[in-house]
């Protein structure tokens, strides 16, 4: 049960990390939604890592409903929209989802006794009184720090009503005004404390314990910002830790009594148990009352011994037992511990032997060292040289093949032609000169590149008809 209450306190903690953590100012409301449709998956049993998968486990094995978780988150988006409260009613509504939401999941996790003869809403009502009577306990101790945020948690009607405003809370200086204003926080949270503590013995015995001890030290720190002044702007409320561990015993004790007996142990905010009552109920439980000093005696009690006085207190019959047996034990309304000059080890327990085959004795593993590794060498990269810049020549804009030079051919020498007799042409009478039309300026023709070879020029000269003599006859 324990572990499973822790789990559910792990979610919340993370919850609380995505607005207040140090990665707060990178959170948007969308970041919110995304985290909600992933808490919809851990209660459909799709967890994305193993705290998810702890919480799915438990509320698979637990009747916890999805809307507190949900009701939180919707807290978280008021810290990112809402930095003031007009009145009590809507920072009650605030203290709900933050806070409120817990005790409200806690409750069937840690079940309530068997015994126990409350109504379920009464315990229920109690647990919500603790998460509300938290919440403004820590809006009272982190004040200060809420400012330098720009963040006031505190009603805005009140401190009107008191006289006071934002910029004093923001100047931090403690005033009369400040000092009864607190008062009246203070007085209220404590009301809230006192109702929770009307359904904590209605739960299980082994959660008790726990519940009563978070209840005890968180009231304590309402006790420490009247020591310091209500000066909760530069001075931070903490409860030591010698009360803290004195005040668990007295949780203890309180874990132990039955629901009907815890109404008569009534020993206001200041609970604690006598030096007188204790000894006591060393006597009544077969011992006797050490002869020593009662500093030494102080420093021997127990957890024992204080549950031992809470059931002689509550036991007792209303007559006074005989002079000779007991001493004569005072009414204590409220009985209060003088201080603890140290606060003893208890020893440890020592088993019996079990009957069982007891378990191989393990040798005694040594102490590995730790391993200590070498620097590693500096890797020295040899420098690369430096390339030059290759230029490349501008292409030429499809230039043309150079042709190798052509050899000079010989000029080729004909040899001469024979003289021939041209036949005397017959006169021909003046024709008209015929005047042709200009030519058309055409484009002068490609000259090829390429010189076509020269054909063979023939030697012999053929013989032409009509140049031919007359056959004989």
């Amino acid at each position: 049960m324990g572990w499973h209450v822790f789990y559910s306190i792990v979610w919340c903690g993370r919850t609380d990390e995505l607005v207040d953590g140090p990665n707060a100012m990178h959170i948007t409301p969308k970041a919110l939604e995304i985290w909600e449709t992933r808490l919809t998956d851990i209660f459909e049993g799709q967890p994305y890592d193993v705290y998810d998968a702890a919480l799915s486990y438990t509320v698979s094995k637990y009747p916890v409903d999805i809307q507190l978780f949900k009701d939180m988150i919707e807290g978280m988006k008021l810290d990112l929209r809402k930095l003031r409260y007009e009145n009590f009613d809507e920072l009650y509504l605030y203290c709900y989802y933050v806070a409120g939401t817990v005790g409200l999941m806690s409750v069937p996790v840690m079940g309530i006794a068997p015994e126990s003869k409350a109504l379920i809403e009464s315990v229920y009502n109690a647990a919500l009184a603790l998460g509300i009577a938290n919440q403004p306990t820590n809006i009272l101790r982190d004040v200060g720090e809420d400012a330098i945020r720009g963040r006031i948690y505190l009603p805005q009607d009140e401190l009107a009503q008191a006289g006071l405003s934002d910029d004093d809370i923001f100047r931090g200086k403690v005033t009369d005004k400040w000092c009864s204003f607190m008062k009246g926080q203070i007085k209220r949270a404590r009301m809230f404390y006192d109702e929770a503590e009307k359904g904590v013995s209605e739960l299980n015995l082994t959660s008790r314990w726990a519940v009563w001890a978070s209840l005890l030290l968180y009231r304590q720190i309402l006790d420490a910002i009247e020591a310091n002044d209500y000066n909760n702007f530069t001075k931070r409320a903490y409860v030591a830790k010698a009360q803290k561990l004195a005040s668990l015993p007295v949780a203890y004790a309180r874990a132990l009594m039955r629901p009907s007996k815890l109404a008569k142990f009534e020993l206001g905010s200041e609970i604690s148990v006598s030096y007188e009552a204790i000894m006591a109920a060393r006597v009544i439980g077969g011992g006797s009352a050490p002869e020593e000093s009662e500093t030494h005696c102080h420093s021997q009690l127990s957890s024992i011994d204080v549950s031992l006085a809470a059931c002689y207190l509550l036991d007792t019959p209303t007559a006074p037992p005989p002079a000779s047996t007991l001493p004569t034990i005072p009414s204590l309304p409220k009985a209060t511990l003088p201080p603890l000059p140290s606060v003893p080890t208890l020893p440890k327990a020592t088993l019996p032997p079990q009957s069982s085959t007891p378990l191989p004795t393990l040798p005694t593993q040594p102490t590995l060292p730790k391993a200590t590794l070498p620097p590693l060498p500096s890797i020295q990269v040899p420098s690369q040289p430096i390339l030059p810049t290759t230029t490349l020549p501008p292409l030429p804009t499809n230039p043309l093949p150079t042709l190798p030079n052509q050899p000079t051919l010989p000029k080729s020498t004909l040899p001469p032609l024979p003289s021939t007799q041209v036949p005397t042409l017959p006169t021909f009478p003046n024709v008209p000169k015929v005047t042709l039309p200009p030519l058309p300026a055409n484009p002068l023709p490609t000259i090829p590149t390429t010189i076509p070879s020269i054909p063979t020029i023939p030697t012999t000269i053929p013989t032409i008809p009509f140049l031919s003599p007359p056959p004989s006859k």
